[in-house]
């Protein structure tokens, strides 16, 4: 945002005349003159009263809200400014007024209108609507007094020198406008340019990030307002310099802001006025902008991957209910919440973090005013509402009783409160399994886990600083380096369900496996004791012949020619 001031001559253009007849025309003079008052009634109308000096304006809503719903009236005031500009470089353009209030504050609105589409004989709600957008809303008038409010408007100034704006209230208090009037400031000949900059600067000189740029006429200073807080690759910065707003020139034309850290690891980051058309205007605020999403409506805000989080807002009122971060893959709003803000009627404005919540797989979050079945008007206003990333989930499936092997160089991980962690450790024809303290895998150490999580034996785990205070002394198991192969595998079989099996194949790196000393095709698991799976094959009295398999696990004939092992695991050559 900026403002353009101007010490070259001006000229004030007072406001042209709105009338509602078949004969409707715009006024242009030197001195303020009347403004045209806009009313919305059951059959829209225009009056137009030549004689006076001030204009009532009251509740209504435009681009983005109901205009239907309120009565107004709104003030509608033009500006022609074609003869006067004709030929002329126009340097500013200020739209300038004052504001009698009543018993209470009040909001002040503006919208632009397009001329060229607004017709003021022939208007309706509709045509209203589409031919007015709302530019500056949230300045507030003070009760019993008068406000003054000026607004750079030089932007808006169309290719014919036109101007047109909408002035009303969106409180329900009517308000009186007075003293309108256009403030231009033009040159008869070409003025030269210059060029400027704001930066953003830690407190090392280092350049973050460019605020605003751009060109001006060197008759004028530029003040540019930053923002005290703003977002950039995964950091939030604030600043302690205030007020917000810094002045250039064509001799300082490059002007500073100091900004520190505030946060960082922020994986995702919205305004609140990117929510929803519903949105104010404040300098308080992280850049001059706030808005809501009512409760029936929830923003997206990313799809995150599997992780741990939590969700922070700057609260600017609180509206009826809470803030929640919902699950936007879930469209049942009684069942999809994940997270709660904590915040309620009775919170002032500030910062608010929620608790941390798991995400076990990609999810597209999104953010609301708590709600329950059908109620919509559960909202609270924000400034802002980030996402931060407070650790790494991995999810993994285990087979269908539960297990799988496990092993991470890079950090220690933590099991979710389903799942146990087990070392191995290995006999002549046993694995055991012995389960471990605590839920910390530390880096670097291959084990096996065991879930409880029946519905899709989903495993989360997740990266963490955190020491473990388990005890993996004697742990057998071991981490391929890649294209190991003959060893022993964690496996669920529909023969031999589950045990470690032989395996012919070849690993790839930080596969989990046993190097045992023996080619029985399949070991029998004991876990804390107790057998699983289906025990190695036994001779019983009844058969007459051993049971006999080659070295890769596969049963031979006692014909077979070469090593063989039987199912005692006693190994021999046969010629």
């Amino acid at each position: 945002m900026k403002k353009i001031t101007f010490s070259f001559k001006s000229l004030l253009l007072a406001a042209g005349l709105l009338l509602g007849s078949a004969n409707s025309a715009w006024a242009t003079e030197t001195e303020l003159a009347p403004v045209g008052v806009f009313t919305w009634t059951s059959t829209p109308a225009i009056t137009y009263d030549g004689g006076a000096t001030s204009w009532a304006i009251n509740q209504g809503g435009i681009s983005g809200g109901n205009i239907g719903r309120y009565a107004g009236p709104y003030a509608i005031v033009k500006f022609d400014a074609s003869s006067i500009l004709d030929g002329k470089t126009l340097l500013t353009a200020t739209l300038d007024f004052d504001i009698q209030a009543g018993a209470y504050n009040s909001s002040i609105n503006i919208a632009q209108m397009t001329v060229a589409t607004f017709t003021p004989s022939t208007v309706t709600t509709a045509t209203f609507n589409a031919a007015a957008t709302q530019f500056q809303s949230g300045d507030w008038s003070v009760k019993n007094s008068t406000t003054h409010f000026s607004y750079d408007v030089k932007e808006r100034v169309d290719a014919n020198n036109v101007l047109a704006f909408a002035i009303y209230t969106n409180t329900g208090r009517e308000q009186t406008l007075k003293n309108v009037k256009l403030i231009l400031n033009y040159s008869d000949a070409p003025v030269a340019k210059y060029s400027y900059s704001l930066k953003a600067v830690t407190a090392g000189d280092d350049e973050i990030e460019t605020l605003e740029s751009g060109e001006e006429y060197e008759t004028n200073d530029v003040t540019l307002y930053f923002p005290y807080m703003f977002y950039k690759s995964t950091t939030l910065y604030t600043t302690a310099t205030t007020p917000y707003g810094i002045t250039v020139d064509k001799d300082h034309a490059t002007k500073k802001v100091t900004y520190a850290t505030a946060s960082s690891n922020i994986v995702a980051y919205m305004e609140g006025e990117s929510a929803t058309a519903n949105s104010g205007f404040d300098a308080a605020y992280s850049n001059g902008k706030n808005g809501y999403a009512a409760g029936n409506n929830t923003v997206t805000i990313k799809t995150l991957p599997a992780g741990k989080y939590t969700a922070t807002i700057y609260l600017v009122s609180n509206g009826n209910r809470s803030i929640v971060i919902r699950d936007k893959d879930n469209t049942d709003v009684d069942n999809n919440v994940i997270a709660t803000l904590p915040i309620s009627k009775t919170s002032s404005a500030g910062t608010y973090t929620s608790d941390e919540f798991t995400l076990t797989e990609e999810t597209t979050i999104g953010f609301s005013g708590y709600t329950s079945g059908t109620k919509t008007n559960q909202s609270a206003d924000i400034d802002y509402i980030y996402i931060q990333k407070t650790a790494d989930v991995l999810t993994s499936s285990a087979n269908l009783q539960g297990y799988k092997t496990f092993y991470n160089a890079g950090s220690n991980y933590q099991v979710d409160e389903n799942t146990t962690i087990y070392k191995g450790s290995a006999t002549k024809e046993t694995v055991t399994l012995t389960s471990v303290d605590g839920d910390i895998i530390p880096k670097n150490t291959p084990v096996v886990l065991k879930t409880t999580n029946t519905t899709d034996y989903t495993i989360a785990l997740t990266a963490t600083e955190t020491a473990s205070t388990g005890d993996f002394e004697g742990n057998a198991l071991l981490v391929a380096d890649g294209g190991e192969s003959g060893v022993y595998i964690l496996a669920y079989t529909d023969d031999y369900k589950f045990g470690f099996y032989n395996f012919t194949g070849t690993l790839d790196a930080g596969d989990v496996y046993l190097a045992i000393p023996s080619d029985i095709k399949m070991f029998n698991v004991v876990v804390d004791g107790t057998a699983t799976g289906v025990e190695a094959p036994e001779v019983t009295e009844a058969e007459e012949e051993e049971i006999l398999y080659n070295t890769a696990g596969v049963r031979v004939g006692k014909d077979y020619k070469g090593i063989v092992i039987n199912q005692k695991g006693e190994k021999r050559f046969q010629k």
